[in-house]
């Protein structure tokens, strides 16, 4: 056991230098900052022309799913992520080397604990995009402040938040920092459950189509049940799961509860991990496996 932990670390640092390498990584996440940072200038407009800076809460907002914004920062922040994970599984020469050497298992486990890091630093990187798409105009409070209050309460937001609805439900059930830890977490999960749903799909299949098509497929199932508004769809749309404002307490008990949400996440993710270890003890690298030869 311990050197199969060995093996997958090590697996796993090698994956994680090479990404430092991938300028497409870098790229995608620079065009993300640019189109939120767009997607939020009236609302900066709006804090220069009132004199109120914004509080560093508005991560749970860029999550919306609402028929109005159709949930258009919410489906791009997903499909960045399927963009940069979808390559996990891959037959790069140097990591197939490094595969033979330290075994199939260690490969697999490694790729899982790449993916899962993967996810919690790009929900990390979100976040920061949250409060820099907001500069110079942040200020650290202890509640959701005067600006999101506003949008939230006031006809202001068809002038300035139109991209945005702020559900007033989020703030009435959960203060400033619960919101956005909640949201965080919520993110974190729907992002590796995602990640690892395409790395599955691609090394069974032989072709990173097949889980890119499914969970593009579960990412826009999301905008299309927030537009039916049918209760009964929102248990079975793991992305709309994500945002706080589909689930009870802030929507009525019709609705999926947070901790429904957050079980049925991570009960997704015990699922896949678990098939991906039956899978890999019946296959060690040796002879021909998946595509790669081993002599």
């Amino acid at each position: 056991m311990k050197g199969l932990f060995k093996k997958t670390w090590g697996y796993f640092l090698t994956r994680l230098m090479r990404l430092s390498g991938e300028w497409r990584v870098f790229m995608v996440l620079i065009l993300l900052f640019i189109v939120l940072r767009e997607y939020t200038g009236s609302i900066r407009a709006m804090c220069r022309m009132t004199g109120e800076n914004i509080s560093p809460y508005f991560f749970p907002f860029l999550l919306g799913d609402y028929i109005v914004a159709t949930g258009l920062s919410k489906i791009l922040i997903l499909l960045i992520f399927i963009i940069i994970v979808c390559n996990v599984f891959c037959k790069q020469e140097e990591i197939y080397y490094y595969a033979i050497r330290t075994g199939y298992r260690a490969m697999v486990y490694g790729d899982i604990l790449f993916i899962g890091i993967l996810a919690l630093g790009y929900c990390m990187y979100v976040y920061l995009c949250s409060i820099l798409c907001f500069l110079p105009y942040v200020t650290i409070q202890g509640d959701w402040g005067r600006i999101i209050g506003t949008l939230a309460y006031t006809n202001a937001a068809g002038q300035y938040g139109y991209m945005f609805v702020i559900p007033t439900g989020i703030m009435e059930m959960y203060s400033a920092p619960n919101g956005v830890l909640l949201s965080f977490v919520l993110l974190f999960a729907g992002c590796f459950m995602l990640g690892l749903t395409v790395y599955m799909l691609n090394l069974f299949f032989q072709s990173k189509y097949y889980g890119i098509g499914i969970s593009c497929f579960l990412i826009l199932l999301s905008p299309i049940v927030s537009y039916s508004r049918i209760p009964g769809l929102y248990w079975f749309s793991p992305m709309s799961w994500i945002s706080a404002e589909n689930l009870y307490p802030v929507q009525n008990t019709q609705y999926p509860s947070v901790s429904y949400a957050a079980g049925m996440l991570i009960a997704i993710i015990c699922c896949i991990t678990s098939v991906l270890s039956i899978h890999c003890r019946k296959l060690e690298i040796g002879g021909v496996q998946n595509g790669w030869t081993a002599d």
